[in-house]
Formats: C-alpha cells, structure tokens, sequence
C-alpha cells in the first residue's frame, strides 16, 4: 500500500504544517544559532493543533513548533 503526498504553495500565515519556508518564531526571538555561532536551518514547522488532534498531546492551541537543525 502507499500513500500520495501532495506539496503546494501555502501563504505564510497559515497554520499548517510546512517543511521549510518561514519561522513562525515571535519578532522578538533572535534566529537560533549553533554552539559554533552559525545560526541554524529551518527544517519544518508543525501545528500544535495537529499533535494535539492526531496522537493526543495536550499543547497550547493554535501554536506552531519549528524544528532547526545545524
């Protein structure tokens, strides 16, 4: 059995799950950075409401966890 995944262009607002594109990280929060001080790559955000809905997890509502690595 397989599964089709579909990639389309989203506006930046919406809370939806993305790989890459733009943080959702409050203007007031410096971009991560590595402990070399290289800032680090975006690599997906997920909606809280998604994690909450899909395997039960109990996190604020309508928030968005973004996910870098170096």
């Amino acid at each position: 059995m397989s599964k089709v995944i579909e990639f389309e262009t989203v506006g930046n607002e919406e809370n939806i799950m993305r790989i890459g594109g733009m943080s959702f990280l409050p203007e007031s929060m410096e971009w991560p950075v590595n402990p070399n001080g290289e800032k680090m790559v975006l690599i997906l955000n997920i909606p809280t409401n998604f994690l909450n809905d899909k395997l039960a997890y109990n996190y604020p509502k309508d928030m968005m966890i973004s996910v870098f690595t170096t």
